[in-house]
């Protein structure tokens, strides 16, 4: 079973927000993110929402799993940012510790 024009242009758009999504990961701009999540969430909620007719085809089943792959690799890169952030809070409380040693010292 194939699905319409009108499904075929929201799963491209589905895909296509799933990769703005994952540029922007790519680019640390994480403060974007949850907007285009929130109407990315909607677009599939109003896809799902018609029939079930189109919910077995190969096509919805492709895009599915590319995003799933994408969600995957933005989930990586904000594990990844996440150490590095708490790499620089624990350098920054060294710091201050260290400052602090040294003004009590004076």
């Amino acid at each position: 079973m194939t699905i319409n024009n009108n499904e075929q242009g929201t799963l491209e758009q589905f895909l296509a927000m799933s990769q703005q999504m994952l540029e922007l990961a790519k680019h640390a701009e994480w403060e974007s993110l949850p907007d285009l999540e929130i109407k990315r969430q909607a677009l599939m909620v109003s896809f799902f929402e018609t029939e079930d007719k189109h919910q077995n085809t190969a096509q919805v089943a492709q895009v599915i799993k590319q995003v799933l792959l994408i969600n995957d690799t933005i989930e990586k890169l904000a594990q990844q940012e996440k150490i590095i952030i708490s790499q620089q809070l624990h350098g920054l409380k060294k710091q201050q510790n260290v400052h602090s040693a040294y003004l009590q010292n004076k």
